[in-house]
């Protein structure tokens, strides 16, 4: 007695479809597209580019691996989803806010760059 399955096209039409899928995601995240859903900068589909160093600037929304303190402070809560960076998480997007020669000053109150407070820079009474 032989036994035949056999597979419906819908089914290979939807295999196909999630592979395909599949093979545009990873495409993607190397081609340097990023999509951010958290607070921490406004919501939407990043593109990556490498810079050198002298070419970037205040206003530039850079990535950077979180240090070992942010890390250690960030695990409880887990803001920091699984990534390349050390301590298998994710790279954090953020705006260049000072740059070589700039004077940064860190208070309860703001973050001043060269006697400017930073918006929002203050600390909060609470975790948000």
């Amino acid at each position: 007695m032989k036994f035949r399955s056999r597979v419906s096209r819908p089914v290979l039409l939807i295999l196909g479809l999630l592979l395909a899928l599949k093979v545009a995601v990873v495409a993607a995240y190397a081609a340097g597209l990023r999509i951010n859903a958290t607070a921490s900068m406004p919501e939407g589909v990043y593109w990556l580019r490498k810079y050198s160093a002298g070419s970037i600037g205040r206003g530039t929304v850079v990535t950077v691996c979180p240090s070992p303190a942010v890390i250690a402070l960030a695990a409880p809560g887990r803001y920091l989803g699984p990534g390349p960076c050390p301590g298998n998480v994710e790279p954090l997007l953020k705006h260049v806010a000072a740059v070589a020669g700039d004077r940064v000053d860190v208070s309860e109150r703001a973050v001043r760059v060269n006697g400017q407070a930073l918006p929002n820079s203050g600390r909060l009474a609470r975790d948000c």
